[in-house]
């Protein structure tokens, strides 16, 4: 979807037209506009208008009475003085009747005066059949903009395919129950200050914002609830290029994605084909990747294009709402309104050009994206809206569209929002000029910005997911164990004992106890998050296939009960193998006689603290812990030879260096809360207290950033964050997947791209 540049030259006395000679695009283009047939038909030095006639070719055209949605054209125009010069942003009547389109469409102008909407006036289906508009015409207020009555004008127009939003109630959040997400709640108002109350239609409680955040400061702030238009694509190569080459010299040297602060060459780099010698204008080599989403786009680039484009970024709940509609949520679903999704590797045909196809694993079950599992051999963004022109389409989820018919809101590139955090953001609008750096300058547009649905180079991104780092961004989970997820938790006998507990880690390693006797209790602890917790007490689960490797880290959330294993007599095992003996496994309890293998104990009671058991070795304390408060607990082998243990995010309290040491023995079996001896029976050796999350991996960590986020993860959702020392870096604020989104505006990468909204008129 390439936006198009129609050039037309104006000579004032006499009028001078020019017909603009254009090729109709292939039926397989995602770029389903064309501008042309560009003549000037009228003036009227009077009121300093400009009637200026264009024709329209559009492809794919819709509206659907159920949802009330529609695909519009965004039509704004440029202009230049006497061939040289900056190109500036005209402004046009804001009189619907000084418009003229065809019977078939409709038109809206903006209040500004900055552009118009084009849209089909009566309900149609999307056909491969050309609509073709002749005699549409609009007014061009060129008084307005300081240009004189026999001013030589230069005149670009431009042509951006938009969706229609309607207003109306929506859910944000899916009712997972991590921090990085929002509460679910129902948006039924345009006041985003609204406390939710009472029980939400669809679902939580209803209000202006999300139950688990306060009230943006601007009551203006775009919570979704309102008609907006938001882009049906990704900015393209193609539409990059129109804005780039419109740009003043200066302008153009800072939004150079081919620079070292981007790809870094004017070659093709992840399939970014963006070339800029340095001076004149940019092109794409070949004229290939035209209709590709256009990455290496840093923050300031995509909010630049927005202000000149006379759009704006869009908040992080109208991606939600464009994203689900005003349909319920469904737990972890994507764009598309399923958590399902193509996990093969894509093969391309007429690789780079405007029919670019799906040649091979085009998923016609789950939703269609691009993400690291299907981009292999791909390394960069596919042409925008590729899965909807497939054969084996069926719909909204194979082409991967949201419900209004936006596509690529999940995966190819990821998704620019304002963040709900945003003291400043109101909803305001670019007004088409940049300041002479080639930067926005929209007031209000701050830099606390957050990127969704992910990219061609990460793992798809729920709909509901924000920008915060989760465990399932590590490389090298194994296992990942999450009572407080009442998705992962069930029960076949008392409501209040759990009898399988589902691994989150997407490795299907999950636990279960089908004996009916020995099942952990589920607990709601209103001290942190009002999460839920398992309970032991002489209880297990266990998987006696095992992880499938062994586990060389884990992250653990006890919390502890007070005085609660004072009474046992032997070690208290918590992650153990299933065998005849414990080995190389993980105690919590009193140490008074050694077990076989590597055991790390922790201890509660009467003299709580952190102790090492190896063998027969001496037990040695290694840090206090307080009774009846939780603690993290992390456990790392080192280079295959020394166990660091850690607690509450502070340095390694104990160096287990002695001896070669092994990672836990956990490949071929394994069980939460005791000691199990083969035939799976609880053995003496069992655990008696809470357990709030555990995190396995099959790698040592060798990156104490990547510990100190994943320890910022669990403390800010179980407000822990209270026993982070003060110079711990998530200490105030959680962990985000890249640290940079909320830092540096000037930070480009291979999977950068953005899209702008506009509130309907």
């Amino acid at each position: 979807m390439k936006t198009t540049p129609i050039f037309a030259w104006l000579q004032h006395a006499p009028l001078i037209f020019l017909i603009i000679i254009f090729a109709i695009p292939s039926r397989l283009l995602c770029s389903n506009v064309q501008v042309g047939d560009v003549q000037i038909i009228g003036q009227d030095q009077v009121n300093d208008n400009y009637t200026v006639q264009y024709g329209l070719i559009w492809d794919y055209s819709w509206r659907t009475i159920n949802p009330n949605s529609w695909d519009a054209l965004w039509v704004f125009m440029k202009f230049r003085l006497n061939n040289s010069g900056d190109w500036m942003h005209a402004t046009l009547s804001t009189d619907p009747s000084d418009h003229q389109v065809a019977s078939s469409l409709t038109v809206d102008v903006s209040s500004d005066g900055k552009g118009l909407f084009v849209y089909p006036a009566t309900p149609k289906s999307a056909s491969s059949n050309l609509s073709l508009s002749s005699g549409t015409y609009l007014q061009w207020a060129y008084g307005l903009d300081g240009v004189q009555d026999d001013d030589d004008v230069e005149l670009m127009i431009f042509a951006i395919e938009m969706v229609y939003v309607p207003q109306g109630s929506f859910a944000i959040g899916d009712g997972n129950v991590d921090f990085n997400y929002f509460e679910l709640t129902t948006i039924n108002t345009s006041n985003a200050q609204i406390n939710p109350s009472g029980v939400g239609a669809l679902g939580g409680q209803a209000g202006g914002h999300p139950t688990n955040a306060g009230p943006p400061t601007n009551s203006n702030y775009p919570n979704g609830y309102a008609a907006f238009y938001c882009m049906k694509y990704e900015i393209t190569q193609g539409q990059y290029l129109d804005f780039f080459n419109t740009l003043s010299a200066a302008q153009k040297v800072v939004r150079d994605i081919s620079a070292s602060s981007g790809k870094g060459d004017d070659a093709l780099v992840n399939r970014n084909n963006f070339t800029w010698q340095g001076s004149g204008d940019a092109s794409l080599s070949n004229d290939d990747y035209a209709n590709t989403a256009c990455n290496w786009l840093s923050p300031s680039d995509v909010l630049a294009y927005l202000d000149w484009a006379a759009l704006r970024p869009m908040s992080e709940m109208e991606y939600e709402k464009a994203c689900r509609g005003d349909q319920a949520p469904v737990r972890g679903e994507f764009a598309w309104g399923s958590p399902l999704h193509a996990t093969s590797d894509y093969g391309l045909i007429n690789s780079a050009k405007a029919n670019e196809i799906i040649s091979t694993n085009y998923n016609s079950v789950g939703g269609n994206a691009l993400t690291k599992e299907t981009s292999a051999s791909v390394d960069g963004p596919l042409r925008v809206g590729i899965f909807a022109n497939h054969n084996s389409n069926t719909g909204r989820q194979t082409a991967g569209a949201s419900y209004y018919g936006i596509l690529d809101l999940t995966g190819n590139l990821e998704e620019l929002t304002v963040s709900y955090s945003s003291p400043l953001f109101a909803a305001q609008l670019g007004d088409g000029t940049l300041d002479q750096n080639g930067n926005s300058d929209v007031s209000g547009w701050s830099s606390d910005l957050m990127y969704r649905g992910g990219g061609f180079n990460t793992r798809a991104r729920a709909v509901s997911e924000r920008n915060y780092f989760s465990p399932l961004d590590l490389d090298n989970l194994l296992a990942w164990y999450d009572p407080a997820d009442d998705n992962t938790v069930y029960s076949q006998g008392s409501l209040s004992t759990v009898d399988s507990l589902l691994d989150k880690s997407g490795q299907l390693h999950h636990l279960w106890n089908s004996t009916g006797l020995n099942q952990p209790s589920l607990v709601a602890d209103p001290t942190h998050s009002e999460l839920s917790y398992l309970s032991f007490d002489q209880d297990f689960l266990y998987t006696t296939t095992g992880l499938g490797q062994d586990a060389y880290a884990s992250f653990l959330v006890l919390i502890n009960e007070p005085n609660a294993i004072t009474s046992q007599s032997s070690s208290q095992i918590f992650l153990s193998p299933v065998g005849d003996h414990v080995s190389n496994g993980i105690g919590f309890g009193s140490v008074t006689r050694a077990l076989n293998g590597e055991v790390i104990t922790v201890l509660e009671g009467t003299a709580p603290g952190v102790y090492t058991d190896r063998q027969a070795a001496s037990s040695q304390s290694i840090s206090s812990i307080s009774p009846g408060t939780a603690n993290l607990f992390y456990f790392n082998l080192k280079n295959n030879s020394n166990w660091y243990i850690g607690m509450n995010g502070g340095a390694n309290l104990f160096d287990i260096s002695s001896g070669s040491r092994s990672p836990f023995k956990f490949a071929n079996s394994f069980g939460i809360g005791a000691e199990l001896r083969k035939g799976i029976t609880n053995s003496a050796q069992h655990f008696s207290g809470r357990m709030g999350e555990l995190i396995l991996l099959d790698v040592a960590l060798t990156s104490s950033d990547l510990k100190r986020k994943i320890e910022g993860y669990l403390a800010h959702k179980w407000e822990m964050t209270a026993l982070l020392s003060s110079s711990h870096p998530y200490k105030s604020s959680p962990p985000l997947i890249d640290e940079a989104d909320a830092t540096d505006l000037n930070q480009r990468g291979p999977a950068r791209g953005g899209r702008g909204v506009r509130q309907a008129p």
